[in-house]
C-alpha cells in the first residue's frame, strides 16, 4: 500500500504526518474523523472538525484526468463524513511535495494559509490574517467586484510575488460561508502569463466553506511550490504512460480519452458540449419551479422545453459554442469541458439550473444574473437554488407571504400561465434573497441558512400553525430533500432520478445510480452501491469523473503497472466506504424515509413515467405505505451488502 505525507496544521503549529497504507485522500480522512479526532462527538462546527485537502496517487504526471483536489470533512447539512472535489486544483498541489494537508483548531481572526514546497523537500507554512471589517471592506467592492471575486482579485495583487514563483492555485470561502451551513469553497485557475482569472471551479456541495471558516476561521488556503521529486518517472512520461494504458486497454490512450468524453467535450450530433449542453439538449424534464414539472400536460411540458431551446440553448450554443470558448480546468488535458462565457464564467447544467429553470427563470442573461450573485457570496449553487425554489413555491401555495421575505410580490410559479418575461420577475426576486441572506435582516433567510431546509421546515410548522391547519400542508410537504439523522439533510442534484432520493451515506453528488428509469429496489441497490463505490474511487483517487469510461475499466491495472500493488478495488472501496457508515452510524446521521409528500409523489411519477407498471399501480392505491415499501427494500440491500447491524426503517410517512 501507499503512505500518505500529510502536512497538519492546527492553528500556528504545523508538522509532517505520514499516514501509512492509505491508496486514497478520502481513506486518510476517514481515519482523521473515526479514530484521530473522533469528531462525531463534536459539534458539527467544532474545531475538532479537520478539513482534510489532498491529491491522489496519479497527479503530477502525465495521466489525463487525475489532478482534482479533493476535501473531506464532516458535513453541517448531512452531519455526516462528505468529499468533495476541485478540477485540475491538484495540479498545482504537486508542487507542494505532500499527498495532503489536514486543518484543525481555530484562528482568532479569518486567515490566509499560504504552502509553499521547496525542492530540498522543507515546507514553508505563513499565516496571514485579515480584520474582519477589512474582510468585510474587500467582499462589498474591490476592483469593482463583489463577494469571492473581489477576494481573490485581493489575494492576486497583494500576494502576486509568492504566486507567480510557486504557480500557486488558491481555496477561498465567501461571505455566504461566514452565514450560512451551505458555504463552498471556490478555486479560480490563474493564467501566470496574464495574471488574470482564467476559468472558475468549486467544491461546492457538503458546506466545505461554512467548515472551513466557522470551524476554522480559515479564509484560504494558498498553495504552491517547486517540490516536484516524488513524482514517479513512469508518470512524468507520456509515451511511458500510453504505453501502459494502450497495453492494458487494447486500444489507443488518447483516442480512447476523446471518445469516452465527448459529452464534456463536443459532441458533433448535438452540435453542442459540456454539462449545460448535454444535459438540456433533448430532456423535456430537467426540474423547474421547485420540482412540479415531471408530471404535466405535453403542451405545458412543450412550451417550456421550446423556451428552454430558444433563450437558455440557443444563446448557450451561439455565444460559447459557435465561438469555441472552451477551456480545461487548469491542469493538461485533451477535454475542455469548461465552457466559458464572459469574465471566466464556466457555464454548467447544474448551477444554471438552479438560478434558471428550477426557479421559474428561463431567460439565459437573467439566470446567469442571480448566479452572479450566488458565487459571488460562495453559496452551493444546488443547495441555494432548491431552497429559493421552495421559497417560491411557499409563496405560490400561500404558506408564507412576500412581506414575510421583505418582498413586494409573489414570484410568477404558476406552470400553466408562465411566460418569458415572468423570467425577469422572478430573478429579481431571487436577487433580493440572496442580498437579505448576507445582510441578516430576515429571520426566516437567516432560519433557513442556519439551521437548514429540513429543520428550518420543521420551526416554520410551529411559527405558522395556524396556516398548517387551515391548508393542510406543511412546509416539509413542498420542500425537496432527503434526510439524514435526526437533524441532517441535503437536496438532490436536478435529475429525476430514484438513484437521487435513495438511502445511501452520501448524496447530492454523483455517488448513485442517476440514471432515469425505475427498476425493483432491490436491483436498484445493487447498481446504486456499484456507482456509489466507483465515485469513491474516482474521487479519492483525484479522478475526474467526466474519464470514468475509459479509466475505471483499468484503475486496479494501472496500481498493478505503476505502484506494483496486486490489490482488489471492489472490496477496497468496500471497506471504506463501510467505514463512511460507521461514521454516519456514531454520528447519528444514517439516511431515513422521506418526510416530504412533493419527494413521494415524485417517486410515484417517476415509476409511472418510466414504465415500472406494477409499482406505479401500487403507488396509485397508497401512496405512503408504497413509498415505505420501495424505501426499506432498498435499505435492507444496502445493510446485508455492507454486513450492517442496523435495522431498517420501521415507521415512515406519517
Amino acid at each position: 500500500m501507499l503512505d500518505k505525507k500529510i502536512l497538519y496544521v492546527n492553528k500556528y503549529k504545523y508538522d509532517i504526518e505520514t499516514f501509512k497504507n492509505k491508496l486514497g485522500i478520502i481513506e486518510v480522512g476517514i481515519n482523521i474523523h473515526l479514530n484521530k479526532v473522533q469528531s462525531y462527538k463534536y459539534n458539527v462546527f467544532d474545531p475538532e472538525n479537520v478539513v482534510i485537502v489532498g491529491k491522489g496517487p496519479f497527479a503530477g504526471g502525465a495521466l489525463f484526468g487525475s489532478h482534482r483536489l479533493t476535501i473531506v470533512f464532516r458535513s453541517p447539512i448531512t452531519r455526516t463524513i462528505f468529499a468533495s472535489t476541485i478540477g485540475g486544483a491538484g495540479y498545482n498541489f504537486v508542487g507542494t511535495g505532500l499527498d495532503g494537508v489536514a486543518i484543525e483548531g481555530k484562528y482568532n481572526n479569518p486567515t490566509l494559509i499560504f504552502i509553499k514546497g521547496n525542492e530540498n523537500d522543507d515546507i514553508e507554512v505563513n499565516f496571514e490574517s485579515i480584520d474582519i471589517e477589512d474582510l468585510n471592506k474587500i467582499f462589498n467592492n474591490y476592483n469593482n467586484q463583489f463577494g469571492l471575486r473581489a477576494l481573490a482579485n485581493y489575494i492576486l495583487d497583494t500576494y502576486k510575488d509568492f504566486i507567480l514563483n510557486n504557480k500557486a492555485r488558491m481555496l477561498l470561502v465567501g461571505p455566504g460561508s461566514f452565514k450560512s451551513n451551505i458555504g463552498g469553497i471556490y478555486s479560480p485557475v490563474i493564467d501566470f502569463i496574464t495574471y488574470k482569472l482564467k476559468v472558475e471551479d468549486w467544491a461546492s456541495r457538503g458546506g466545505g466553506g461554512s467548515v472551513l471558516i466557522k470551524s476554522h476561521n480559515v479564509l484560504g488556503i494558498i498553495y504552491g511550490g517547486n517540490n516536484y521529486k516524488n513524482i514517479l518517472p513512469v508518470l512524468r512520461r507520456f509515451d511511458t504512460l500510453n504505453g501502459i494504458i494502450s497495453g492494458i486497454s487494447k486500444q489507443s490512450f488518447y483516442k480512447n480519452v476523446l471518445d469516452s468524453t465527448v459529452k464534456y467535450n463536443y459532441d458533433i450530433y448535438t452540435k453542442s458540449g459540456g454539462t449545460f449542453g448535454g444535459d438540456y439538449i433533448g430532456n423535456k424534464s430537467t426540474p423547474s419551479f421547485n420540482w412540479n414539472n415531471l408530471n404535466i400536460d405535453d403542451k405545458i411540458k412543450n412550451h417550456l422545453y421550446n423556451l428552454l431551446l430558444n433563450n437558455f440553448i440557443m444563446y448557450f450554443n451561439e455565444n460559447i459554442i459557435s465561438n469555441f470558448s472552451f477551456a480545461t480546468c487548469g491542469e493538461p488535458c485533451p477535454v475542455m469541458c469548461k465552457k466559458v462565457d464572459s469574465g471566466s464564467r464556466t457555464v454548467d447544467y447544474e448551477p444554471f439550473n438552479a438560478c434558471g429553470p428550477i426557479l421559474g427563470i428561463y431567460k439565459f442573461e437573467k439566470a446567469k444574473k442571480v448566479l452572479e450573485f450566488v458565487d459571488a457570496y460562495g453559496y452551493d449553487a444546488i443547495e441555494i437554488g432548491n431552497i429559493i425554489g421552495w421559497l417560491f413555491d411557499l409563496l405560490e401555495n400561500g404558506l408564507l407571504k412576500p412581506e414575510e421575505l421583505g418582498l413586494e410580490n409573489k414570484p410568477c410559479f404558476d406552470l400553466k400561465e408562465y411566460k418569458l418575461d415572468y423570467s425577469d420577475i422572478n430573478a429579481e426576486l431571487a436577487i433580493k434573497i440572496l442580498k437579505y441572506s448576507i445582510e441578516g435582516n430576515n429571520n426566516i433567510i437567516n432560519l433557513i441558512l442556519n439551521e437548514g431546509i429540513r429543520n428550518a421546515s420543521k420551526k416554520l410548522d410551529e411559527i405558522y400553525s395556524d396556516r398548517i391547519e387551515k391548508m393542510k400542508i406543511k412546509f416539509e410537504d413542498l420542500a425537496v430533500y432527503i434526510p439524514f439523522g435526526k437533524n441532517g439533510s441535503i437536496t438532490p442534484n436536478f435529475y429525476y432520478s430514484p438513484g437521487m432520493f435513495a438511502p445511501l451515506a452520501i448524496l447530492g453528488r454523483y455517488w448513485t445510480n442517476y440514471s432515469f428509469n425505475f427498476s425493483e429496489p432491490e436491483e436498484y441497490a445493487k447498481i446504486s452501491i456499484e456507482r456509489a463505490l466507483n465515485e469513491y474511487l474516482l474521487d479519492s483517487f483525484g479522478i475526474c469523473r467526466f474519464h470514468r469510461k475509459w479509466i475505471e475499466p483499468i484503475m486496479q491495472d494501472l496500481f498493478k503497472y505503476i505502484y506494483n500493488l496486486d490489490i482488489n478495488l471492489t472490496e477496497y472501496s468496500k471497506n471504506c466506504y463501510r467505514e463512511i457508515i460507521d461514521y454516519s452510524i456514531k454520528s447519528d446521521s444514517l439516511p431515513q424515509f422521506w418526510e416530504s409528500k412533493k419527494v413521494i409523489q415524485i417517486f410515484q411519477q417517476m415509476s409511472c413515467k418510466y414504465g415500472a407498471d406494477e409499482w406505479c399501480k401500487k403507488f396509485s392505491k397508497d401512496l405512503n405505505y408504497t413509498a415505505l415499501q420501495w424505501w426499506n427494500q432498498f435499505f435492507e440491500y444496502y445493510i446485508r451488502y455492507f454486513n450492517l447491524d442496523i435495522k431498517s426503517q420501521r415507521k415512515g410517512g406519517e
